[in-house]
């Protein structure tokens, strides 16, 4: 559980550091996608479901 976690967190780096910053809005377990797995490798880690997606307009995100 704690590695799903680390490469979740991983993409969720990767998204936020783009120009603008890619937001989810809506992790759930249905939109985590574990790819092909062997063994105890927990495979790729995938995040889909991008239908509420945001990209903030101004540098004030997130609003509070």
């Amino acid at each position: 559980m704690l590695l799903l976690a680390q490469r979740l967190l991983e993409v969720l780096i990767y998204l936020h550091d783009q120009q603008p910053p890619l937001i989810h809005g809506n992790i759930n377990p249905t939109t985590i996608l574990l790819g092909d797995r062997s063994g105890h490798d927990l495979g790729a880690v995938y995040l889909i479901g991008w239908r509420v997606a945001q990209i903030p307009l101004s540098n004030n995100w997130p609003i509070s």
